[in-house]
């Protein structure tokens, strides 16, 4: 499974990750490594890596690792946190999905409401969540566009919350498109393959 990676072998890509994502784990780094440059390597030679290279950042995420933290929610479906995949980029598309953090589960956002039920208003989330990044701001106003469309006394205010801490999703579905492409069952170049996969996935 893994093509004999070592720690000399990935330096330069954990290295360049390193500056965007500063405080990722062993098992982040190893989908970072995976999603971003396209290298399966073993948790097993991150770790090595970080024992080597990083070993005060290890130490201080083995002293944060018991510190408690609280998050809440109402309820099922009180908060949808998205983003967009960039992952999914290099296959010509760019879709957002998100979690429905209080089950954990994965959730697209109009499957998720037509699946619940016919008067969506009854199934919306109160808030939706992301990151500050602009790839979310249609999201964010197609959100509060529906909110205060079928609550008119919400007009004027929030009901998409930004967040500073970046935390991708990356379902299984990513992991299917990679395999397609690897088995040539699917070309990014070929717009009729693209649009026929982007209409299957939304």
């Amino acid at each position: 499974m893994y093509p004999g990676h070592t720690v000399e072998t990935i330096h330069d890509a954990v290295s360049d990750l390193r500056i965007t994502y500063p405080s990722a784990g062993a098992c982040e780094m190893v989908s970072l490594l995976f999603y971003e440059r396209e290298m399966s390597v073993a948790r097993r030679v991150v770790m090595e890596y970080f024992a080597l290279y990083e070993p005060e950042l290890v130490r201080q995420r083995k002293v944060c690792r018991l510190r408690r933290r609280h998050f809440w929610a109402a309820g099922v479906n009180d908060l949808f946190a998205v983003d967009q995949h960039d992952k999914w980029l290099k296959f010509g598309l760019g879709l957002h999905t998100g979690i429905e953090p209080f089950s954990g589960r994965i959730i697209y956002y109009l499957n998720t409401l037509e699946a619940l039920g016919h008067k969506y208003f009854s199934y919306m989330p109160m808030v939706t969540q992301s990151n500050p990044g602009s790839e979310n701001y249609g999201i964010a106003n197609a959100h509060m566009m529906l909110r205060q469309w079928h609550d008119p006394s919400l007009h004027s205010t929030l009901q998409h919350r930004w967040m500073r801490s970046k935390k991708n999703v990356m379902p299984e579905i990513a992991c299917l498109l990679e395999h397609g492409v690897n088995s040539g069952w699917y070309d990014s170049n070929n717009i009729l393959q693209v649009c026929t996969t982007f209409l299957c996935l939304v």
